[in-house]
């Protein structure tokens, strides 16, 4: 199983993408789901130990797709951001797992 590092929340972040929620909704999420404004300096700022535990950078997108409802979730205030990463982390390994039956 792979452990990913925590980061703290980006509250920043958050209101940011709230304030746009109330004036662009669909583009505002649709840009929550693409995901670089979080895997991108994620990935850069732990890749050495995602490395280390088979994590690509592909991977890490290909999970962040399947948890990005997640993350959505926390910028409506309807998951903590300790809630987000975990799911992540589940995306994470099942990406894992269903690259080593294959």
């Amino acid at each position: 199983m792979v452990g990913i590092p925590r980061v703290p929340e980006p509250r920043n972040i958050k209101r940011y993408f709230q304030s746009r929620l109330a004036t662009d909704y669909e583009v505002t999420v649709a840009t929550i789901k693409q995901g670089t404004w979080f895997t991108k300096e994620y990935y850069n700022s732990f890749k050495k130990e995602l490395n280390q535990q088979g994590v690509k950078w592909q991977d890490l997108m290909e999970a962040y797709g399947a948890a990005s409802y997640a993350f959505i979730e926390w910028v409506k205030g309807k998951r903590s951001w300790n809630e987000a990463l975990n799911v992540l982390e589940r995306k994470l390994n099942e990406v894992l797992q269903r690259k080593k039956k294959n």
